[in-house]
């Protein structure tokens, strides 16, 4: 199991990466803490196109949940997102 997660961790792309620090950054990281998704796509400054793309594997790996809250999306770090931020800063940091 821990050899997939490494594999999944080690395969984000630094789209994905971006987008999990934001989320971090803004403390999203529970449901109740959820980032609106416009507000993340703001930050993030991508495209269309880069952004629902990166959103979309982020959430198909289950680093990021969203959750709909009054036709508005929320989205927000996973546990698994949240040890996948803190093995990518690891491996800057080696």
């Amino acid at each position: 199991m821990e050899r997939y997660f490494d594999y999944v961790v080690s395969s984000l792309t630094i789209d994905d990466v971006f987008v999990l620090g934001a989320l971090q950054e803004n403390d999203a990281t529970t449901g109740f803490k959820a980032l609106p998704n416009i507000e993340l796509q703001r930050a993030v400054e991508f495209t269309e196109a880069t952004y629902r793309r990166t959103i979309n594997r982020l959430s198909a790996n289950k680093l990021i949940e969203t959750i709909t809250v009054k036709k508005s999306n929320l989205i927000y770090l996973t546990e698994f997102g949240i040890a996948a931020v803190n093995k990518s800063l690891e491996k800057v940091g080696a």
